[in-house]
């Protein structure tokens, strides 16, 4: 048991650290990833999340293409340069924007990009299919193309696979100033939009019956949220569901909307463009409707009038390690360069702050599969972490609810080696996230053999969620070779639930031994 003792002492000073005073100097730092050309969007592998996929955007000399950061190497994971019939036309707004892995990815290898096509710059979202650690273009599968012919800027550029399964695809309004064409007011349009869609594995896909206009005169079947101008990048909390939408503006306000998951996170939801600006009048339409408040943007700031300014949307920091930053929303200007964070509230965002950190040229945020939270630059990736040594900030007060949840792990305790695979069941008593540890000790001192990648996984109340880590062949081998030796070989799990208020639980743990079958 001294193994484990360690480990609940270790994850449990996540949790004392938010039981401290917050130091005049903000705790969090950067930690940079790596170097790539244009980087426009983060993410990982779902099922492990130390394998982490870079998308650069291209233009110029840079090629479009995904990288694939694992183990302290870069690689190349598609190179969507060679793809034609269309191709990619990158370079200002255009290019390579963002991916999204399907929620079976470590069944079917689906994916999906998003990219402004060489066809007069319609915005493409396409499946491929990776063949391990890299694609071949032939596996392109076109999902949708909505066309984009006038004006190659404000092609917004965000997937995410939201909380219910289904794809969100935001798109801009068709460029120039002033949605010339009207689109953002217009439900018939899929421009200046967030949609929702069902993919269809190998192409295509269809309109899930819950969106707000399906089968409704006007409304097209594919639009989720619209009024939107350039949603650039858009959001899920990954332990809420709520939704955030960062909106570029037209030359006086950028603003970032905040839609709980209790009114909808986004549902037929108007966010005014372009009869507002944020939450102030723009050139209104005929008819132009009233911006409920709740619609309205939760933070808007003013284009400082000394150059351009972009909002850049972030993501709610659900890393328990970062405590610090836990629960708050971070963003940044593209070209002040400098991170924020605020406390989600409607209708006003609470304690907006700087957070002291400095990444030029801020163009995208990213979050991997263990709620890490990344920001990419104009060279760089960096990401967010807590600062060894640094003090917490209590929890933020206002939330009402201070009862921590309740974990229990259970498992069986003899487990077999034979198909490289160990698991754990999780419960809480209510909605949680729940990051899990797990190491893979020898002998009875426990000493430490390796650790399995973090999982970090949303379990609702009352249900018992059965999470299982997959050895990789060479530990397989090395855990078979020292129970030929005579050892006793255990996998020690440790893990910790935090709730939307940020509670954090005990810390939880139990041990599994492995056995050859």
């Amino acid at each position: 048991m001294r193994f484990l003792s360690c480990c609940l002492v270790a994850l449990g000073f996540l949790i004392v650290c938010a039981l401290h005073a917050v130091p005049a100097a903000r705790a969090a730092s950067l930690q940079q990833v790596g170097t790539y050309a244009s980087p426009v969007f983060v993410t990982s592998d779902p099922q492990d999340a130390d394998r982490l996929f870079v998308v650069e955007q291209g233009g110029g000399s840079n090629p479009p293409r995904i990288r694939l950061t694992a183990g302290g190497t870069t690689t190349t994971f598609l190179d969507a340069s060679a793809l034609s019939s269309p191709g990619v036309a990158a370079g200002g707004e255009s290019g390579l924007l963002s991916m999204a892995f399907a929620p079976d990815f470590a069944a079917s290898g689906r994916f999906y990009v998003f990219y402004t096509g060489t066809d007069s710059g319609a915005l493409h979202v396409d499946e491929f299919t990776a063949s391990g650690d890299t694609v071949d273009v032939a596996t392109r599968n076109p999902v949708i193309t909505i066309p984009h012919p006038t004006f190659t800027n404000h092609n917004g550029g965000q997937l995410q696979f939201g909380p219910d399964g289904y794809l969100y695809i935001s798109t801009g309004d068709g460029g120039s100033s002033g949605d010339p064409d009207g689109n953002g007011q217009n439900v018939d349009s899929l421009l200046g939009k967030i949609l929702r869609i069902a993919p269809t594995p190998g192409g295509g896909y269809t309109s899930p019956a819950g969106n707000p206009f399906f089968g409704t005169t006007p409304g097209a079947d594919q639009v989720w949220s619209y009024g939107l101008r350039n949603p650039w990048r858009f959001s899920f909390d990954r332990l809420t569901g709520d939704l955030f939408v960062g909106d570029v503006g037209q030359a006086a306000w950028e603003e970032v909307s905040f839609d709980p998951a209790s009114l909808g996170a986004g549902r037929g939801d108007n966010f005014g463009w372009d009869c507002f600006e944020g939450r102030h009048p723009f050139q209104p339409v005929s008819p132009c409707p009233a911006i409920d408040s709740t619609l309205q943007p939760a933070l808007e700031y003013p284009n400082p009038g000394s150059g351009p300014s972009a909002v850049a949307g972030g993501y709610v920091v659900r890393d328990p390690s970062v405590c610090e930053l836990y629960g708050r929303y971070v963003y940044a200007d593209t070209y002040a360069g400098q991170l924020r964070s605020f406390v989600p509230a409607v209708p006003d965002a609470v304690d907006d702050r700087s957070e002291g950190l400095s990444v030029p040229f801020t163009t995208s945020f990213g979050e991997d599969a263990a709620g890490r939270v990344y920001v990419a630059s104009s060279g760089s990736v960096y990401r967010i972490v807590h600062t060894p040594g640094a003090e917490c900030p209590p929890p933020t007060p206002g939330t009402g609810d201070s009862t921590a949840p309740v974990l229990t792990l259970d498992a069986k305790r003899k487990q077999s080696i034979s198909e490289r695979k160990v698991s754990v069941t999780a419960a809480v008593d209510e909605l949680s996230t729940v990051a899990l540890h797990a190491a893979v000790t020898r002998g009875h001192n426990e000493v430490q053999v390796f650790h399995l990648p973090q999982q970090a996984v949303q379990i609702p109340s009352g249900e018992d969620e059965k999470l299982a880590f997959k050895l990789k062949r060479g530990e397989a081998r090395r855990v078979r070779r020292l129970i030929g030796h005579g050892f006793r070989v255990e996998v020690v799990f440790t893990a910790a639930a935090s709730d939307a208020a940020g509670n954090q639980s005990e810390v939880a743990g139990v041990e599994v031994r492995i056995k050859q079958h």
